[in-house]
């Protein structure tokens, strides 16, 4: 049995591995699978420190196998996200839980409004958008006409996440199990004794966070860099050319053309592009997309191959167990990608260039090609 953990790991702490260990001591599992974003995360930013490490200290703390998640689905709302992990645990062709963290021990109630109709959620979220609500705000007045208490439930991220999974494999018809193990901390709020939040210690990296993370993890990225990178790159663009990236309609294409001619600042970038109808997630993102190239549509391409970041021995002897029986081809060396033509790859190569480029140590473009995975020893 395995355990597929779909994870960010931006940066990896004591929650995440009390997660696997708490995962495996419920189910019994004989391995823990990790399917973890790339060098840029769900929330529109570059990652803490580059992808092969974070997938290096999850295998030295109880992960068996991770790999990636591609950039496209990262890089979209948590639908899609979810959506794209479910459809990898889903493919591998063994007997596969799907485990999460939460913060609430009992989801019924979310499991229960998984199943709602999808009509008639779109016609109270058009109600409450009609009013003036901003998106946020409408989809929560739908949810709440439905259930109240799955409403507040969904106010907190991980119970968020972990509706959209059961979401995800109810509409994909999966038979993997659903496995919610309460999570340890508060999310980005202060420390609990050995637990902190990935929020948390991202806005704190200046002190010393050893106490929280197992593994001794620092930033990757020269953010001055990058913004001053981003910035330029959205001043650069046509508004015909905003058109051609994710998640940019006309509406929202047109704010950030006119927002670039001014900002001076990616804070004030994000701000001039606000509106009640675009999240400042869903901005990040859309932005971020810009600076690495993710084309329009692309996220809609389900993920075509198993990508390994990092493994150990039992990982080595899981991966041999995949190639017979998952549905989607294993890429170990990063040039076995290029046969595989749905736009994927090319975008993992951008994406790994922007971040080595900005990075505080540059190896050199074409690292995407070079890096094979991590084996822990």
């Amino acid at each position: 049995m395995v355990n597929a953990i779909i994870c960010e790991f931006n940066p990896f702490h004591n929650g995440h591995e009390y997660l696997m260990r708490a995962a495996k001591a419920k189910t019994g599992a004989d391995f823990t699978l990790c399917i973890m974003s790339g060098n840029f995360v769900q929330r529109g930013q570059p990652a803490f420190c580059q992808k092969h490490l974070r997938a290096a200290a999850a295998v030295h703390c109880g992960a068996d196998l991770v790999l990636q998640l591609p950039t496209a689905h990262t890089l979209a709302g948590a639908q899609v996200f979810a959506g794209a992990g479910v459809y990898i645990a889903s493919r591998l062709g063994v007997d596969t839980s799907l485990c999460f963290g939460s913060e609430d021990g009992d989801l019924t109630e979310l499991f229960k409004m998984a199943e709602i109709d999808s009509s008639v959620l779109r016609a109270g979220f058009a109600k409450a958008a009609q009013s003036g609500a901003s998106y946020a705000a409408a989809a929560m007045r739908a949810y709440g006409e439905c259930s109240e208490k799955g409403a507040q439930m969904l106010k907190k991220p991980n119970n968020l996440l972990s509706f959209e999974y059961i979401k995800a494999a109810r509409e994909q018809k999966s038979d993997i199990r659903l496995v919610n193990i309460p999570r340890r901390g508060a999310h980005d709020g202060a420390p609990d004794g050995i637990y902190a939040s990935a929020g948390y210690i991202r806005a704190h990296e200046d002190c010393d966070n050893s106490k929280y993370m197992p593994r001794p993890l620092s930033r990757g990225i020269d953010i001055q860099k990058y913004e001053q990178l981003l910035l330029w790159t959205v001043y650069s663009k046509t508004a015909e050319e905003l058109e051609g990236f994710a998640d940019l309609d006309e509406g929202l294409s047109n704010r950030v053309y006119s927002a670039a001619k001014s900002a001076r600042t990616v804070d004030e970038l994000y701000m001039l592009i606000k509106s009640k109808r675009y999240t400042h997630a869903k901005i990040r993102r859309a932005v971020t997309g810009i600076i690495i190239g993710n084309p329009r549509g692309l996220y809609k391409t389900p993920p075509s191959c198993l990508r390994v970041l990092a493994l150990n021995d039992r990982g080595r002897g899981l991966l041999k167990r995949l190639c017979d029986s998952a549905d989607l081809p294993i890429i170990i060396k990063p040039r076995d990608a290029e046969g595989i033509a749905d736009g994927h790859f090319p975008l993992e190569c951008r994406a790994t260039d922007v971040y080595d480029f900005c990075s505080a140590n540059r190896q050199g473009r074409g690292r995407e090609y070079l890096v094979s995975p991590i084996y822990v020893r």
